[in-house]
């Protein structure tokens, strides 16, 4: 059933491991080229079975190392200009929807 079920499905998200795996294994047999995204962990079977193996890691030395390089510059922004002059966090950019606190933690 699956075999039938899987090649009409573009997207597949919010699965368990084995699943995962099993719906790459079905598109691959049924002929679909395959392109799995995972953090690696989880992901290890599902990325070797796909033609394209994505393993996204995090590396919290880095992230940390991002973030205070970060409010170092909003702070330098901050002391340059009064606080009329600087650009609002909490104002949304028009094209992402997101606020600049929430764009500088992604």
């Amino acid at each position: 059933m699956l075999k039938m079920f899987v090649p009409c499905v573009s997207v597949f998200a919010r699965c368990a491991p084995r699943q995962k795996e099993a719906v790459i294994t079905a598109l691959n047999g049924a002929g679909r080229y395959t392109l799995m995204c995972g953090d690696g962990t989880n992901d290890v079977g599902a990325l070797k079975q796909s033609h394209i193996g994505i393993s996204i890691i995090s590396v919290p030395e880095i992230e940390a190392k991002q973030r205070s390089a970060t409010e170092a510059v909003l702070s330098l922004r901050r002391k340059k200009g009064s606080a009329s002059d600087a650009p609002s966090k909490k104002k949304k950019d028009e094209k992402s929807g997101m606020t600049m606190e929430q764009s500088l933690h992604l």
